[in-house]
């Protein structure tokens, strides 16, 4: 009986004491519920502090200059960055399963050329799904009359067919990666130059064969609308 009382003290007091680790203590951040403890783990990788998550609009015309950028109390999102993409990817790998755990969201966004290095915002969003990203960046291609909701519509059924992961989301661009590949990559090729823009001509020289090569050898997807 004296052991099975020593086993239980020491049982609260490992709980009692990591209740009261400020490491393990719950901020609420801009609509988000997250560990603090994560949260500077995370900061001390990518060296920069976070920001709440801003949505810039701009006027298209050379007359009206007003900078229309303002905070959407609605995105419940954080901003980390600019971050180097060789460190920003991986933490993405290494933190997503652990966010989408939480009901949070990370993906890569804003994509900017620095020197010979590419750099992105990484961000941190609330999160019901996956594809909740998408719908925060209102992801659509105008131009083939796809809207946000087909997207993740097509998305939706990749998942569950094949497995992937949305890396970066633009507002006329997506990356994935997937984690197995379609059995029939000719047929998954032909939909794709029906659903977005896939630069046949630029990048696998007017040939499927080689789109097909490209997509086997990284398992990882661009698309464009």
């Amino acid at each position: 009986m004296k052991l099975i009382h020593v086993l239980w003290m020491f049982f609260f007091l490992s709980v009692n004491l990591k209740a009261q680790d400020p490491g393990n203590e719950l901020k609420y951040i801009n609509g988000m519920d997250i560990s603090s403890g994560l949260l500077s783990e995370i900061e001390s990788k990518v060296r920069v502090s976070h920001r709440p998550m801003w949505f810039y609009f701009y006027v298209d015309s050379i007359i009206d200059t007003t900078d229309y950028s303002y905070t959407d109390s609605f995105s419940h999102g954080l901003v980390f960055g600019p971050v180097a993409e060789n460190i920003a990817n991986p933490i993405l790998e290494q933190y997503r399963s652990i966010l989408a755990g939480l009901n949070l969201g990370m993906f890569l966004t804003n994509s900017s050329n620095k020197g010979s290095s590419i750099q992105y915002d990484l961000c941190i969003i609330k999160a019901s799904d996956k594809f909740e990203g998408i719908r925060k960046m209102g992801t659509a291609g105008p131009d083939m009359d796809i809207k946000t909701d087909d997207i993740i519509e097509v998305l939706k059924k990749w998942d569950e067919e094949f497995g992937i992961q949305i890396n970066i989301i633009e507002s006329n661009s997506l990356t994935l990666s997937f984690n197995k590949l379609p059995s029939d990559l000719n047929a998954f090729g032909q939909f794709l130059q029906t659903f977005c823009y896939l630069p046949m001509d630029e990048v696998y020289g007017g040939d499927l064969k080689n789109f097909e090569k490209e997509f086997q050898k990284t398992q990882t997807l661009n698309l464009y609308w």
